[in-house]
């Protein structure tokens, strides 16, 4: 099981040269643990800015079947405060592509392209997968001490098994 995770200076190198579709997409990925496909569908129904509570967004189509609901990082709500202040009543999707030739934005959907690209120049190791974002989550929280049954449930695993890989970074 391979479980390989950013360093902060390889996350920086690749948002400072991502596009910012990409780099939005890397933000949440990297602050809430998601799969990516649980990002790209996520709808502007399931995103709470409010500021009389904890900002959250909650996945709904997940691997598990389960929905999840991930409180954000101040860096993630205030990046969706900006998504939204930008593209408001354009889409459903928060993820939105303004495709060559196209005048309305349409959902992201492959962002495998731009990834690679960005690996390419960044300089960063070109075996990191989109995958590994959500192991950076993960392993960033157990390195804070945050409770291994915590850090599960976060990531939407059924069985703390799958956790388990995490516990070594722990302090």
């Amino acid at each position: 099981n391979r479980c390989r995770f950013l360093s902060r200076e390889e996350e920086n190198l690749i948002l400072e040269v991502s596009k910012p579709r990409l780099r939005n997409l890397v933000i949440i990925l990297v602050d809430t643990g998601a799969r990516l496909s649980e990002a790209l569908d996520l709808l502007w129904d399931n995103v709470d800015l409010d500021s009389t509570n904890k900002a959250s967004i909650t996945f709904m189509r997940t691997k598990n079947g389960i929905p999840r609901r991930i409180p954000l990082t101040l860096r993630a709500k205030n990046l969706l405060l900006e998504l939204w202040e930008a593209g408001k009543n354009l889409n459903k999707h928060v993820f939105l592509y303004h495709a060559p030739g196209t005048h309305e934005p349409v959902p992201y959907k492959d962002p495998h392209g731009a990834w690679k690209t960005t690996l390419r120049e960044s300089g960063v190791d070109k075996s990191l997968r989109i995958h590994d974002l959500r192991h950076t989550f993960a392993s960033r929280l157990v390195s804070k001490g945050v409770p291994i049954l915590d850090v599960s449930k976060l990531l939407g695993h059924k069985s703390i098994t799958m956790t388990m890989r995490y516990p070594h970074l722990a302090p």
